[in-house]
């Protein structure tokens, strides 16, 4: 084997993240996030409030969630051309200004901002964005006259009787009243399913609070699910880096974790967008990708930077396997003039 001559480039620059462009373009779709956050800002720093936002999306697309990997990014010019960063924090001020965001209520229109991109993506969002969450105790709630009441019995075999009832009452949050209602399952079997009598009755009982707008037979259905939705919990912490949030301020953390799902959609739909289609990298049929998938195929992709012309030139590699996927991508979310 041959000793190969090592040399670093005086001039000409290259990147690890090409995939930062698809990013970028994604954050444009969204018109409104510049003027929601610039209206709750209540700092007069020289760098713009968009631009922290876009700089901490921008280490969370590349699954870097604490504050000091900013300072990785001083000098890479293509981190902020593909985001559209005038100015990039330091890692002092990145913390600062997202504990600042935080106190001034930028959740809320984070949240809308991501509808909003998904929408005009044409993304339906699925029912698990609102969850199940199952319960352990207080299945019955006291009386109440404003609680409504609606049960059905069931006999799905003999020896077997399920029983269901539905408990419709309001949850008040901050003086504010959201619909919620519990779905309570008690089931007696007399007879097991291979047929044995059984001495004395077995009963489960069973309860879940949902704020989903659906027949509960269809929300029991979701919830069977709930291993699928586990898995892009296991994504949401091991492919973004959020099994430890960076902060140690509560409020900083939700916004941190209104971020975080900015940042996966944007990956969801990147992969839903280039990896699923005819110019795909080879790999075994699919309806989604992982998040980690996507990572490695679109947006880990090694590229030059060239600047000629008024223009930035993106040149990648002659064997480069996602790179049809990639332009492909990108067409469809920064159309050409």
């Amino acid at each position: 084997m041959k000793r190969l001559v090592l040399q670093q480039s005086n001039d000409e620059f290259y990147t690890s993240h090409s995939g930062l462009a698809l990013v970028g373009a994604c954050i444009n779709r969204s018109s409104d996030l510049g003027r929601q956050v610039s209206r709750l800002s209540r700092t007069s720093g020289q760098i713009a409030d968009i631009d922290i936002v876009r700089s901490y999306l921008g280490l969370l697309c590349l699954g870097k969630s604490d504050f000091q990997a900013v300072a990785g990014m001083h000098g890479d010019d293509y981190f902020q051309h593909a985001l559209g960063i005038a100015r990039l924090p330091t890692t002092e001020r990145l913390r600062q200004r997202l504990d600042q965001a935080a106190a001034g209520g930028l959740i809320p229109p984070v949240f809308r901002s991501t509808q909003a991109m998904l929408k005009r993506l044409g993304v339906k969002v699925s029912g698990y964005a609102n969850g199940l969450v199952p319960l352990d105790v207080d299945v019955f709630p006291q009386d109440n006259s404003n609680t409504k009441k609606e049960g059905t019995v069931t006999t799905p075999r003999p020896g077997k009787q399920v029983g269901l009832l539905v408990l419709e009452e309001p949850v008040q949050v901050n003086g504010v009243s959201y619909p919620c209602k519990r779905i309570v399952r008690v089931t007696e079997r007399t007879i097991n399913r291979h047929g044995q009598l059984l001495l004395s009755p077995e009963i489960s009982l069973e309860g879940w609070w949902t704020d989903l707008d659906m027949e509960p037979e269809q929300i029991l259905t979701l919830y069977r699910d709930h291993a699928i939705s586990e898995q892009f919990h296991s994504e949401f912490k091991t492919d973004l880096d959020l099994e430890r949030l960076p902060s140690g301020k509560f409020a900083s953390n939700a916004l941190v974790m209104a971020l975080e799902a900015f940042a996966y959609n944007i990956l969801r739909v990147i992969g839903q967008m280039g990896l699923l289609g005819r110019f795909a990298p080879i790999r075994h049929p699919a309806k989604r990708r992982r998040i980690r998938t996507v990572m490695q195929e679109l947006i880990y992709l090694a590229g030059r930077l060239i600047s000629t012309g008024r223009r930035l030139v993106l040149r990648m590699s002659r064997y480069c396997p996602g790179f049809a996927a990639f332009q492909d991508v990108y067409g469809q979310l920064v159309p050409a003039r």
